[in-house]
């Protein structure tokens, strides 16, 4: 046997400190890396959806600049269209200097507007083209404007003589790519047909560094019109490999903020924003090495944490092992060399070693039990500290000696015994002991609530049935509520009276009144004083006419009483302890029902007034609720129902019985009295006033209004009577 300990395996020998080990990294390692990586992963979400906010709050900015530059432009050229001049050109006898002064027309209205180099003006009709101040031949104009090749001219002849609505045109020749035209077609002696397009020259790239301000530094920019041709970008951005069904799937997903590409061997990250009012996609261009900078240094610096904390969780983790193993493993030591040679695992010894060790105390305390039980039953003096610290006195207040003879038990058999009375009786701890020279066994109740006589010795019958087989004369001594008078219950049993035996034709134990004990407990509970006194009667009555003995009879008086204390106490409202105290010391049936009056009275009143307090807390707070929300137009029943979770009947009658008027009515007359006090004090619109205080709808608004004060909204803004003054509405 020796020879095989030898060879027992180091994992099993040491189980205790594999134990240790694996349950410091579960329990602290794995959720400390776990929460600091999850930590790591939510930072960095964060910080990547901030950076693509900022980037789409950027390209925001930029297509709201261009937008409002295009409103400028309209509006500049709704003022050109408008100079009487300007029709001069389309007389049949026109000269030369009319189309100077058109010329002069269109170059005072070219002050003031940004990024604009040029204006022009076109008459379709004379195939003839106006510059700031000039009239250019049609090769100047080609040259002014950046378009040097033939398709490109044509192009732009046939975008301006096609014209309806204003428009961009971008010049894009084979080798250069940099001016672009705004034009916007315009009425001038009739307004059947456009007879002019003003024509305004902007310069790409100065347009782009406009742009280009507001975006962070390294990124290019680009405008992709809604049809997904190419309108601007900067030199730099990668055109090329914004190709394919992927990146035009991007441009057309508003839900997806940026696209990831590679493009001449880095990752590119383009964001974008979608313009509603034209159309345009604003596009951003940008390494991922400057996007995720702050991104990569926030991981930079978890990492180095991360790392230190993995170092200190080491240390630590070998400083926990040292500190808790080597006194266990003292112990397990000890303990081994105590039980000889073993083959147990360190677990199994340290379990056995407890165990040892508990068993130990146990059996310390039982035994220091039984003395100072002991000597108080004999008689000598036990100082209070003792017991106080040995049996909590604070908490156990009653205590009582039952004597059993007739029959001899050992310690085992009277250990038994104990514990099972101890689990029949509820929250009563019981101790034996024997007195010297003395032919009987003592079990010593002690409790923290009235123990009650007929009850014990009953249990005492039962726990020697069950837990010894065996029968005993058992004498239940007086209930004491101080125990260094143990030894006058100890006394008592000897001199304790038997009940006696009544005639054979006695009631039977069954005829205990069981519906009507829950009907009594039903009623005290809700509160209904009336009806539980009732019924209190009727069961005195039954227990009263009914040819009881009297020890069932005190056992009936006992279970009612245990019914009434089990229900009370499990609702809202406790019962004092004093009023407890004085139930459980009751001495006869008579008297125990005098008490139950009187406690019945009191505690139906005290659940009455507490559901009334109770009732008018949730009155209060659905007042609240309802007053707060009472402009939200998603106010209804329902709504007020999920908040309170309660039903909406239950909403509806506590709140009629609170303002005496229906929900609807209630905030009906509500907002509209708001409505009138802001059409009286505000000059906002009506509509808008209606939709502020809680109406969706304008119609059932006015309806309503003209119901409750006898008028129209209108007629209340002006302050028109409707068959009473407005003092009275």
């Amino acid at each position: 046997m020796t020879g095989k300990l030898k060879h027992r395996p180091w994992f099993i020998r040491k189980s205790f400190l594999l134990t240790m080990i694996v349950s410091i990294i579960v329990l602290i390692c794995i959720p400390l890396v776990t929460v600091q990586l999850w930590l790591v992963r939510q930072s960095t979400t964060e910080i990547s959806a901030n950076n693509t906010d900022a980037f789409v709050a950027a390209l925001r900015s930029n297509a709201h600049s261009w937008n409002a530059q295009l409103e400028m432009l309209d509006y500049n050229a709704l003022k050109i269209s408008a100079d009487t001049a300007m029709c001069d050109p389309l007389d049949p006898k026109a000269t030369g200097y009319d189309l100077f002064k058109a010329a002069q027309v269109v170059k005072n209205y070219s002050v003031g507007l940004p990024s604009v180099e040029e204006i022009g003006f076109y008459y379709p009709s004379k195939d003839c083209v106006l510059m700031s101040g000039y009239r250019p031949s049609q090769e100047l104009f080609f040259s002014n404007v950046g378009a040097e090749e033939e398709q490109v001219q044509q192009s732009l002849m046939a975008f301006l003589n096609e014209l309806t609505q204003m428009d961009v045109f971008f010049v894009k020749n084979t080798n250069t790519y940099g001016r672009f035209l705004i034009a916007k077609p315009v009425y001038l002696k009739s307004w059947t047909a456009f007879q002019g397009v003003v024509i305004y020259v902007l310069d790409a790239d100065n347009l782009l560094r406009t742009f280009q301000a507001n975006i962070p530094s390294g990124s290019n920019l680009a405008i992709v019109n809604k049809e997904g041709d190419w309108l601007v970008h900067n030199a730099s951005f990668p055109v090329s490999a914004c190709e394919g069904s992927a990146f035009a799937a991007f441009l057309g997903d508003d839900d997806q903020p940026y696209f990831e590409l590679t493009y001449d061997q880095e990752r590119l990250d383009i964001y974008k924003y979608t313009d509603e009012i034209t159309g345009n996609v604003f596009l951003a261009s940008v390494t991922q090495a400057d996007s995720r900078k702050e991104m990569t240094e926030y991981v930079n610096r978890m990492a180095g944490f991360i790392a230190v904390s993995l170092m200190l969780t080491v240390v630590l983790f070998a400083t926990a092992v040292y500190i808790n193993y080597n006194p266990v493993k003292r112990l397990i030591s000890r303990h081994s060399a105590a039980l000889g040679a073993s083959n147990l695992s360190e677990l199994e010894l340290l379990d056995s070693a407890f165990f040892a060790r508990d068993a130990k105390i146990s059996d310390q305390q039982a035994l220091l039990a039984s003395f100072v039980l002991g000597d108080l039953i004999y008689g000598s003096p036990v100082e209070d500290d003792l017991l106080n610290k040995q049996f909590d006195c604070d908490r156990l207040r009653y205590f009582a000696v039952i004597t059993v003879s007739s029959v001899e038990l050992t310690a085992s058999q009277a250990n038994a015994v104990a514990d099972h009375l101890s689990k029949s009786m509820e929250n009563v701890d019981v101790y034996t002991t024997s007195m010297p020279n003395r032919p009987h066994v003592l079990f010593i109740l002690l409790s923290p609530s009235a123990i009650d006589p007929i009850l014990a010795k009953m249990n005492m019958h039962h726990s020697l049935r069950d837990a010894a087989n065996c029968e005993g004369d058992v004498r239940m001594g007086e209930v004491v509520q101080n125990l260094q008078e143990l030894r006058k219950s100890y006394y008592s049993s000897f001199s304790e009276q038997v009940y006696q035996q009544e005639s054979e034709d006695v009631t039977p134990v069954g005829d205990y009144p069981v519906k009507e004990v829950q009907y009594f407990v039903q009623q005290v509970c809700t509160g209904e004083k009336e009806k539980a006194l009732l019924s209190l009667e009727k069961i005195e009555v039954i227990l009263a006419v009914r040819r009881i003995r009297p020890a069932y009879r005190l056992y009936y008086c006992y279970k009612l009483l245990t019914t009434f204390l089990t229900s009370v106490k499990d609702s809202q409202v406790p019962l004092p302890e004093e009023e407890i105290d004085a139930l459980m010391t009751f001495r006869n049936p008579t008297r125990l029902f005098a008490l139950l009056r009187t406690t019945v009275e009191k505690y139906c009143d005290t659940v009455a007034s507490t559901q009334e307090l109770n009732s008018a807390k949730l009155q209060m707070k659905l007042m609240d609720y309802v007053n707060e929300n009472l402009t939200n137009c998603e106010l209804c029943l329902m709504s007020v129902a999920d908040h309170m979770n309660m039903s909406v009947y239950a909403v509806s009658r506590l709140f009629k019985e609170k303002t005496g008027v229906g929900f609807k009515e209630y905030i009906t007359s509500k907002r509209l009295e708001t409505a009138y006090r802001l059409l009286r004090t505000t000059s906002e619109n009506v509509v808008e006033i209606g939709r502020n205080v809680g109406f969706e709808s304008a119609s059932y608004f006015s309806t309503a209004f003209r119901k409750k004060f006898g008028m129209s909204p209108v007629q209340a803004r002006n302050g028109e009577k409707a068959g009473h003054s407005l003092e009275e509405v």
